[in-house]
């Protein structure tokens, strides 16, 4: 009888229709929020003699929408004249210096990638052949 009484407790508790409404309104109000597709992916100039690596893993960048900008690819830097890979637009620039370690993969060498507040994308003191770029940071 106790467990009877018990169930029945529960089953108050538990409105299977009560849950229902709130899991639709959870969904609609993801659905609501989120992107019905993703953001594009564009293609920065290349300055300075940097070149994209063939066309598998072409130099990219996105910002989504909780504010990170994403960067992605792979450049050839054999006939480069600095550093400077390329400059990311307005609104694309992280407020203080970003930096990570990358790899070169011609010379397995490990490198390090600065991203400036001017858009800056760079390789400082470093004689890089084929980089990778896979780098995020918030700018919003």
């Amino acid at each position: 009888m106790a467990n009877l009484k018990l169930k029945t407790q529960f089953n108050d508790l538990v409105d299977a229709s009560v849950i229902e409404n709130q899991i639709e309104d959870l969904s609609s109000s993801l659905d609501d929020y989120a992107l019905k597709q993703q953001m594009a992916w564009l293609s920065p100039t290349l300055t300075n003699g940097w070149a994209n690596q063939g066309s598998v893993s072409p130099m990219n960048y996105m910002k989504d929408e909780f504010g990170f900008v994403h960067l992605r690819g792979i450049v050839n830097g054999t006939s480069k004249t600095s550093n400077v890979v390329f400059i990311l637009p307005l609104g694309y620039r992280p407020f203080k210096v970003v930096g990570t370690a990358t790899g070169d993969l011609w010379t397995q060498n490990v490198c390090f990638l600065q991203i400036e507040p001017d858009g800056s994308v760079l390789f400082p003191n470093s004689n890089n052949t084929y980089a990778s770029i896979h780098v995020s940071f918030k700018v919003d």
